[in-house]
Parts: C-alpha cells; structure tokens; sequence
C-alpha cells in the first residue's frame, strides 16, 4: 500500500529514524498524505498547488485511479477532490521523472520521454530491473507509456 508514503514522509514520525534516514527519506519519497477534508490545511495546500499534486488510491497499481492535477481544470479538481476525500485517496506530489531520448519510430532525432526504472523482487531478493517511459507524467502502459528492454551490465 502506497500508505505508507504518509508516515515516511510526515514530520511527526521523524523521531523515529536518525538524522541521515529522515535525510534519505526527503530526498527520495514524494510528499503523500491521505485525502481528507478535516485537515483544513491540507485541504488549502491540495487547492491551491493543483499543478504540482495528483490524486491515486493507496491500494491499486498500474497506474488506476490516477488523477493528475495539471490535466485537470480547477472545478474538476475540486469536484474530484470532494469526490475522493475520506476514502481510499492520497494526494502525492509529481516527481519530475528524468527523460531520454528513445526512437520510437522512424523518426530521428527520437522522441524524450520520461524514463522510470525499477528493480524486479522475488522471494525477498533482487531479481531484475523493468523500465517504462511515457511522454506523461504518469509513467504507465495505461497512460500511453511502454515497457522497454532493460540491459544490466555485470562489469
């Protein structure tokens, strides 16, 4: 569950990890809360820094349910927001994701894309890596993106 997100990222629990953890953990896990309407200021700051926040539930995958607030009006985020408050919602913060330059055709310069690499889990040790990119900001095949081949280097 993407949940866990709001403790790694919420002052109140920084007691419970050193300095350099707490400094990891803001360097590399997106800003997440839960999506409430009884936090007032959390509601002020999810109105107003539309642009830079989307809304998932906390446990789906491949990206559904996803709702980006720079692709949607001001009304329709707030209509979204009043719909999805108090449920299974979270808001994030966007990550800009690096980009490369793929050929996705024949096409030359290629195309930037948005590239995210992940690493391949089984039975509690590292199998492999995956890799996605998309032109969007979601990084998933259910928003325009493709997987493509990953090559590791064993030197």
């Amino acid at each position: 569950s993407k949940i866990i997100f709001c403790l790694l990222t919420d002052p109140v629990y920084k007691k419970y990890f050193t300095p350099g953890e707490w400094k990891f953990l803001e360097e590399h896990i997106p800003w997440t809360r839960k999506l409430t309407l009884e936090d007032s200021g959390l509601l002020r700051r999810v109105l107003a820094e539309k642009d830079s926040l989307m809304l998932k539930p906390h446990n789906s995958y491949a990206s559904r349910g996803h709702i980006v607030g720079r692709d949607s009006t001001q009304s329709e985020w707030e209509e979204n927001i009043k719909r999805l408050a108090d449920t299974n919602y979270l808001v994030q913060e966007i990550i800009p994701a690096p980009e490369k330059e793929f050929i996705t055709g024949d096409t030359v310069p290629g195309e930037m894309l948005k590239v995210n690499l992940a690493c391949y889990v089984f039975n509690g040790k590292l199998a492999g890596f995956y890799t996605r990119v998309s032109p969007n900001v979601v990084i998933s095949t259910l928003w325009g993106g493709a997987e493509v081949p990953t090559l590791v280097s064993r030197r």
